[in-house]
């Protein structure tokens, strides 16, 4: 079996979904498949056995998504070649357009979903889904939710692009409609695409993302660290930091946040002032390697995860359990499934309720180091069994064959 996998990002370039791509291929490479990966990042790490070919049309960091259409629907026959001799087409990042390609030479396409792309432009659903579904009633609607939540995140002029763009996305389902199979992360995530998308049910599956070799981290003897890894995104949650009520919490119990991938420099400027009138709570740092991850979770009491969209099946979460630090996260998208039955799902919160954010950081300095090392040690049994690697492989192997 040959296949063709088209991803404008690789791993270590981007996050979770990379990861998982990385992971996914790993698996199939062991197996005997032949691979080959289209890139957009020259910086990858490479697999045995795998032939990467860097593609300057893949490569769109200013305007990702309509610029990668377009590149892709001028330079299209010139993967031709490629797509014949292939026998499976792998989807997992944008490159929709291919898909209508790939049906001509009669090819199997698998689409892979690490967000809401088909749905909406933005890729992005305010949690919860539910209540966004009912006060979208309009295009405009939505092009002002695009423009004031992305306006957050980005400068005007690509918020006023995105929003101005949405209606494009209209486009993404119907080369959808053309694919064989689509791949979810969650249980939540199938849910809303094919609450949204009914006509694609019968092609959408569930399967969890291959864990990452992640191992058990020890606390040492201090661990009065809280870790954020969310970066400067309201997405991920940010602002929650600059709450007052929380903020005065951190200072009256001495308590330090460790703020990771912040790179915005008026974020870092802001904390930077909360610093100088709370007391040095923030310690704020840019990208971060794995090696130095697994460090910080040494020093973790908890990991805080404050984000307040239907992300899919957040691998943050899945990373502190295995590493045995609890995740304080808020009630979206796929973590309800990641948690539950442990003690993390009792740690929990409605996303941006400080009251509940502070009650559950009060349980959490309530714990010794021993209480948190066996806490550690049965969220890490919980994920290896509820995720277990073994079976992910399976179905990946099943539905590539």
């Amino acid at each position: 079996m040959k296949i063709l996998v088209i991803s404008e990002k690789y791993w270590p370039n981007g996050g979770g979904a990379e990861l998982a791509i990385h992971c996914i291929l790993k698996i199939l490479s062991r197996q005997g498949f032949k691979i080959t990966v289209l890139v957009g990042n020259k910086v990858i790490e490479r697999l045995d056995n795998v032939t990467y070919i860097y593609t300057p049309y893949l490569d769109t960091p200013y305007s990702p998504k309509i610029q990668l259409w377009i590149n892709l629907l001028a330079q299209g026959n010139r993967l031709n070649t490629l797509i014949k001799e292939h026998d499976l087409i792998y989807i997992p990042r944008l490159a929709y357009p291919i898909i209508d390609q790939a049906r001509k030479f009669d090819k199997k396409i698998i689409v892979h979903l690490f967000d809401y792309q088909p749905i909406t432009y933005d890729a992005v659903i305010p949690y919860p889904y539910e209540e966004w579904r009912k006060y979208r009633t309009s295009p405009i609607q939505e092009m002002k939710r695009i423009l004031k939540f992305q306006r957050l995140n980005y400068n005007i002029v690509k918020a006023i692009t995105q929003s101005l763009l949405c209606h494009l996305n209209t486009l993404s389902k119907i080369w959808l409609s053309h694919a064989n199979l689509i791949i979810c992360e969650s249980h939540r995530q199938f849910q809303i695409i094919t609450s949204e998308l009914p006509h694609l049910k019968k092609k959408v599956l569930v399967i969890p993302d291959p864990l990452p070799e992640f191992p058990f981290i020890h606390k040492n003897k201090k661990c009065d660290l809280f870790l954020y890894l969310g970066g400067d995104s309201f997405i991920k949650g940010i602002e929650i930091f600059v709450n007052k009520r929380l903020l005065e919490f951190l200072k009256s119990n001495s308590i330090r946040i460790l703020l990771a991938k912040v790179r915005n420099q008026k974020w870092k400027s802001l904390f930077s002032k909360l610093n100088k009138k709370y007391g040095n709570i923030y310690e704020v740092t840019d990208m971060l390697t794995y090696k130095q991850i697994k460090t910080l979770y040494s020093q973790s009491r908890a990991l805080l995860f404050p984000s307040h969209t239907e992300e899919p099946l957040p691998s943050v979460i899945l990373e502190s359990m295995l590493a045995g630090t609890i995740p304080i996260a808020s009630r979206s998208g796929g973590t309800p499934e990641i948690v539950k039955d442990t003690y993390a799902a009792r740690m929990l919160f409605n996303p941006s309720n400080i009251d509940e954010l502070i009650e559950r950081m009060e349980q959490v300095l309530s714990l010794n180091r021993e209480q948190l090392m066996i806490i550690g040690s049965t969220l890490r049994d919980s994920i290896l069994r509820n995720f277990n690697n073994k079976k992910t492989e399976k179905r990946i192997l099943k539905v590539f064959s």
